[in-house]
Formats: structure tokens, C-alpha cells, sequence
């Protein structure tokens, strides 16, 4: 479900975009599976937006190994990687990074303002993430997963993405 509202904040107009899903798929399969898309319509991203990503994932706690990745772009195939993490531990029961994705002054530059782990850190271990995503046309954001071992699961239990700006 995706919805637009718009809010006055000290005499600026300030535009949001906001979508979310509860559980939506579940997959067991050893191929990326699209748990759930959403796409952004062109021109919804203005030069200075931000854009928040929080998928909440969870998996099988076993040794065998879970993928979950969040991409933009108009297919799987060719979309920007925005986070990607592997599980292979017994103690990791899934992952709900926060992803940041701030335009710099235009709709086809941005930057990752949180590491690609998807987690607030300081100081950064990593060069900044940068992106040339074309928000002036559609582009889907998909949320994907994979299992190495057709008897466990990865699942998105729920995701939220906001557009602010």
C-alpha cells in the first residue's frame, strides 16, 4: 500500500511518500526470490529527498547459509545492491537494517547515509556508497532472498520505505 501526504513545516511544503507490507513471502528456494517490490513512480524523488528502507528478515538459525538483499532498479538483474547479508550463524534468527539513501541536489545521484551493513557506525570502515539510480523514471525497490538449504526459510515479515523532501 503506498500513500502520499503532504504536510506544511514552518511555512515549507514538505512532501511524503510512504509504502509498507506486513509478511508477505516466504522462501525456501536456493534462487534470489522477490519477497516483495514496491515501485516509486517517476518524479515522486526530488533533488534533495530522502529515501529510508527498513525491511525486518528473518531466517532459519542454523549454520546453513541465508541471503537477504535489497536492490533498486528496474529488475533484479540490474539493480543497484543497497544491502546484502549472508547468514551463517546459529545466533542470527534475520536482520532489520535502517538504509538511508539521501540525494545529492539531483534525482540521479545519492549517497548511502548509513553503512551497507545497515547499521549507524563510526568511524566508517568503508568508502561512502554512492549511487546513479534515475528516479526521474520508475524504479522498483525489491526486497529478495535465497537459502542455501530447501529446508530452512528467509522471509520479509514486514518493510517500510518513506520518501521525504
Amino acid at each position: 500500500m503506498a500513500a502520499t501526504t503532504n504536510t506544511r513545516v514552518s511555512g515549507t511544503q514538505l512532501n511524503t511518500w510512504r509504502a509498507s507490507t506486513g509478511t508477505v513471502s516466504s522462501t525456501s528456494s536456493s534462487t534470489e526470490t522477490v519477497l516483495w517490490s514496491v515501485v516509486i513512480p517517476a518524479g515522486t524523488v526530488g533533488p534533495n529527498s530522502k529515501l529510508t528502507i527498513e525491511p525486518t528478515f528473518a531466517c532459519t538459525a542454523n549454520t546453513n547459509s541465508k541471503t537477504h538483499r535489497v536492490l533498486i532498479g528496474q529488475d533484479v538483474a540490474s539493480g543497484a545492491v543497497i544491502f546484502a547479508r549472508t547468514r551463517t550463524s546459529a545466533s542470527h534468527f534475520g536482520e532489520v537494517p535502517i538504509l538511508n539513501i539521501q540525494m545529492r541536489g539531483a534525482v540521479n545521484s545519492q549517497v548511502l547515509t548509513t553503512a551497507s551493513s545497515g547499521a549507524y557506525t563510526s568511524p566508517m570502515s568503508s568508502a561512502v556508497s554512492t549511487y546513479g539510480i534515475d528516479f526521474s523514471i520508475d524504479q522498483t525497490i525489491f526486497f529478495t532472498g535465497s537459502c542455501a538449504v530447501g529446508t530452512d526459510f528467509d522471509r520479509l515479515e514486514a518493510a517500510f520505505v518513506e520518501i521525504s523532501g
